[in-house]
């Protein structure tokens, strides 16, 4: 809960509306975690600490994807309309 409670204020304090912050941070925080367990063995536990080590591959990610989705630059959720 840390991790995410860190991003969601970070984004809040980047001037995201709460709505997209919080879509923006779950979605974020949960492709960190997915992104990190496939790397791990099978029942393996993951670590705050490895978590934040994986924001920033999930970030790159989240941008690739959503280029590659929409032919849009930038993060998917933010000044889009929001989350859905």
């Amino acid at each position: 809960g840390d991790v995410l409670t860190g991003m969601l204020g970070a984004l809040l304090a980047a001037g995201w509306p709460a709505y997209d912050a919080a879509c923006a941070g779950v979605y974020w925080h949960g492709l960190a975690g997915d992104l990190l367990l496939a790397q791990k063995a099978p029942g393996s536990i993951l670590l705050a600490g490895e978590l934040t080590e994986a924001l920033d591959a999930a970030r790159k990610q989240a941008l690739h994807d959503a280029q590659a989705h929409s032919g849009r630059r930038g993060w998917p959720l933010h000044s889009q309309g929001g989350c859905s």
